[in-house]
């Protein structure tokens, strides 16, 4: 995808991202054209329902059209909580070797994921703070103290910077993968905003570890 498209879809996905979940994001990416990357062993994360899709897998090395790949469902717990499923891709005949550059190149999907991590975490953020807002405790909510106060400026502060970052047409060399580690670490702590319920499986938080299961997945030493 072009630079322009590119930016286009990535503000288009953090809305999706933001109103209505990961595995609308997910799809979104996908029904885009863009192919779908998978790890060394040929697994990969994606929306339930949406297989049919898919116009190519990216394996290590190759990008495998969806017609000439045999695709195995596979059960993962926690992505289910989120609507998604985990297959195995196996290349059938002839692979389409994929360039190699002395940088690796941002990955299309990697990088439109990062804009779904985003509106993500600026949706699980904004529940955060109106969850502690009407936990009172001596007489004041607890988004007037201090150390809540900072987490939460902090996290603001990582979202719009990484917003700026993925603004930017001409991505610098290793700026994707530093988002997408901003990106786990403010999960974290947008995490712990919520004390010990956040830890929960069945707390909608758990959207902002799945996204990064996601981004193990999809992630490849071919593209950074």
């Amino acid at each position: 995808m072009s630079p322009a498209l590119i930016s286009v879809a990535a503000g288009e996905l953090r809305r999706v991202a933001r109103e209505r979940g990961l595995a609308a994001g997910l799809g979104a990416i996908i029904r885009g054209g863009v192919p779908v990357p998978c790890s060394a062993t040929g697994l990969t994360l994606l929306p339930v329902g949406v297989l049919g899709e898919v116009a190519a897998w990216r394996l290590p090395g190759a990008t495998v059209p969806a017609d000439r790949a045999t695709v195995t469902v596979l059960a993962h717990a926690l992505g289910e909580t989120e609507g998604l499923t985990q297959v195995r891709i196996v290349a059938r005949g002839e692979q389409v070797p994929s360039q190699r550059t002395a940088e690796p190149e941002p990955d299309d999907a990697v990088l439109l994921l990062a804009s779904v991590r985003l509106g993500l975490l600026e949706h699980m953020l904004e529940a955060a703070v109106a969850h502690l807002n009407s936990r009172i405790v001596d007489g004041r909510p607890l988004t007037t103290r201090q150390m809540i106060q900072a987490a939460v400026a902090d996290t603001v502060t990582v979202a719009r910077t990484i917003a700026h970052v993925l603004d930017d047409p001409e991505l610098p060399g290793g700026a994707l993968a530093e988002a997408h580690e901003r990106l786990d670490e403010a999960g974290w702590t947008v995490t712990t905003l919520f004390g010990a319920g956040g830890y929960l499986r069945e707390h909608p938080v758990r959207c902002l570890y799945v996204a990064g299961l996601v981004h193990d997945a999809w992630h490849t030493d071919d593209y950074r």
